[in-house]
């Protein structure tokens, strides 16, 4: 059989026909646009995760000496505890 001129045959001697280039385009163009997309949910996702971690750094930085409080009021083992005092 003839070669179609895309580096494939189409006769029998091919196990795997040619793709028309219509449908490469078709498949290049929908990789292109997976990708397009996958990078633009990046994007608007990556905004909103700087935002967040920023606020959670807040967070940890106001609720730390709270922490440090609450440990020192429930320590049995300190002299001016509220635990000791009302242990006594």
């Amino acid at each position: 059989m003839a070669a179609s001129g895309r580096g494939r045959t189409r006769g029998y001697s091919s196990p795997v026909p040619a793709l028309p280039s219509s449908c490469m385009r078709v498949r290049r163009l929908t990789r292109s646009t997976t990708l397009s997309m996958a990078v633009g949910q990046y994007n608007d996702l990556r905004a909103a995760l700087a935002e967040e971690e920023d606020a959670r750094a807040e967070r940890n930085r106001a609720r730390h000496p709270v922490d440090l409080r609450w440990e020192a009021l429930a320590d049995p083992n300190s002299k001016g505890s509220w635990l000791h005092g009302h242990h006594a």
